[in-house]
């Protein structure tokens, strides 16, 4: 596997880090999701991880309908 900027940015000194984010958009059952992984540094050099997943909207969704004057996808 190449290293890349990512990679080094999860590898870097956590020194003065107080939260890292990651963000992934993904299909999953036919919704464009969000997902989001967070690590969260305490003071103690320990972190605590969460993360949650947000469904956006549906995969081939229209407006027709929706908005006014709108027609197609």
């Amino acid at each position: 596997m190449n290293i890349g900027p990512l990679t080094t940015a999860f590898d870097e000194d956590i020194e003065g880090v107080v939260l890292k984010e990651y963000v992934v958009y993904r299909v999953k059952d036919n919704n464009l999701t969000r997902e989001k992984f967070i690590r969260r540094y305490h003071g103690d050099g320990d972190y605590t991880d969460h993360s949650e997943s947000t469904p956006l909207s549906p995969i081939g969704f229209t407006l027709e309908g929706k908005i006014p004057g709108v027609t197609g996808k």
